[in-house]
């Protein structure tokens, strides 16, 4: 957006304001969801403890006043665009509800993905569609380079470098795999689950698919694959080291039931790169790995929808079960990698210039400062 002048808006006197009825509605329940979600790792309300369903409720009322007072605000000052970080949790979703009751723009800022910023005109920042034409964009502009950019990227990855999303396989060891591959002539199908608290709680907005419960999907797949000469590794995201009890429980509680399922905690040592690389197939829910997968020339099924969905780098399906028809056809090879080339070269390199926006460092950010 050019030529419009932009503005911080004041909140403090929000509980001193008039904000009328609180109206609770799906969306606003949905960005206290996610918000709650990406501290616990809660998949439902119903998997919260007693303290945090009270302050659910707690943030589900300030969410439905901080909504009354963004409408009063854009009535009152005749706003023409309204600016928020990412918009998917509970105390930006009533700003961008606002925005389109009210029938004016929006833009979503992004600053955790990668080291530059992007914005979102109009469009949620998890849109495919979006980020589809954005890669492609910075595909086209930089195609020369794009190959080298995109080997940058993928080697930071590996090398625990900072890519601007948070570094989560640093404290692992390199090279280390678990007994169980390293002793095994079976092949070996590597499971990376992910948090999908990012995508659960979107809503039917959001242009992609996402499967109810990712546990149930490997349990469909160790089922398929349970009398033929396959290992599953289930690698668990490190990220879900805060993963709700129960929901931590049932993913351990797969190796108890299936024989042919090995797991890996969250705050296991194991090199996710060694095991991605020792991999006959690697299963991706959301993860970025399924995109270093097929730069690394893997065969990689995504099951479900994530950001890179339409760069052709894995097979496509819904469900654990497909996936274990899919290995058991006998008929994979590994995608082309210029998906990954896409891809990578846009994390790496794409940005949005705002001239009144400052990164001070990661978390630390001023506007017209």
């Amino acid at each position: 957006v050019t030529g419009v002048q932009t503005c911080a808006l004041p909140i403090l006197n929000l509980f001193e304001s008039n904000v009328g009825n609180v109206k609770i509605t799906k969306s606003l329940e949905l960005g206290v969801m996610s918000s709650i979600a990406s501290l616990v790792k809660a998949q439902s309300y119903d998997q919260l403890n007693c303290d945090w369903k009270k302050y659910h409720n707690n943030m589900l009322n300030s969410a439905g006043k901080l909504h009354n007072y963004f409408m009063e605000e854009i009535r009152n000052n005749c706003y023409d665009y309204m600016f928020m970080f990412n918009g998917r949790f509970g105390d930006v979703k009533p700003v961008l509800e606002a925005a389109r009751e009210s029938n004016i723009g929006y833009g979503l800022v992004e600053v955790k993905k990668s080291l530059h910023e992007i914005v979102f005109i109009n469009e949620l920042i998890h849109s495919i569609d979006g980020n589809t034409r954005r890669a492609l964009k910075a595909y086209i502009e930089n195609k020369n380079e794009a190959e080298n950019v995109a080997k940058v990227f993928y080697g930071k990855k590996v090398k625990n470098e900072n890519t601007g999303d948070p570094v989560y396989t640093k404290n692992q060891q390199l090279g280390l795999l678990p007994k169980s591959v390293t002793n095994t002539a079976k092949k070996i199908v590597v499971i990376y689950p992910t948090t999908d608290d990012e995508y659960k709680f979107i809503g039917s907005e959001w242009d992609g698919y996402v499967p109810e419960d990712q546990v149930d999907e490997i349990k469909e797949l160790a089922t398929a694959l349970k009398d033929k000469d396959f290992l599953l590794v289930v690698k668990m995201h490190p990220n879900q080291a805060n993963t709700a009890e129960n929901v931590l429980e049932r993913y351990l509680d797969l190796e108890k039931k299936y024989i042919n399922v090995v797991v890996e905690s969250p705050l296991s040592k194991k090199d996710t790169y060694a095991l991605m690389h020792k991999a006959d197939f690697v299963i991706n829910f959301a993860s970025t790995i399924g995109v270093e997968a097929c730069y690394a020339r893997k065969i990689v099924i995504q099951i479900g929808d994530t950001t890179f969905s339409k760069m052709n780098i894995a097979y496509k399906v819904i469900s654990g079960k497909q996936a274990g028809k899919l290995i058991l056809s006998g008929l994979l090879k590994p995608k082309p990698i210029r998906g990954a080339i896409i891809w990578g070269n846009y994390l790496e390199s794409y940005a949005d210039k705002l001239a009144s926006f400052k990164r001070v460092s990661n978390g630390d950010y001023t506007v017209n400062g």
